[in-house]
């Protein structure tokens, strides 16, 4: 899977690697076999953002919560990739995004 520092880019890829309806596990386990940190949230908030302004915010969701930091050596240019997989009754329903970074 690639990380795209474009907001719409990012999420059309999680759509095109975790298509709707994937199980959690599945999910998970392809985001961890990417280079994410993953953790399960229940009843949690996610702000999604683009490398400029904060898009939109959404509070009591259950999701998918994972995080991941690439880096450019040697210079220092970086980005952080946090993504709420939103589920429901076991399956992904919804994707969101929020990117930051230096030297974006």
């Amino acid at each position: 899977m690639r990380c795209y520092r474009d907001f719409d880019d990012q999420k059309k890829e999680l759509q095109r690697v975790i298509p709707m309806g994937t199980p959690l596990h599945l999910a998970m386990q392809i985001m961890s076999n990417n280079g994410f940190a993953c953790r399960l949230v229940t009843h949690g908030a996610f702000d999604e953002y683009d490398t400029v302004d904060k898009k939109s915010s959404h509070e009591n969701i259950s999701y998918i919560y994972c995080d991941r930091w690439t880096q450019q050596i040697p210079v220092l240019i970086g980005a952080r990739y946090q993504v709420a997989l939103v589920y429901t009754n076991g399956v992904v329903i919804d994707y969101l995004v929020a990117i930051s970074g230096q030297g974006i």
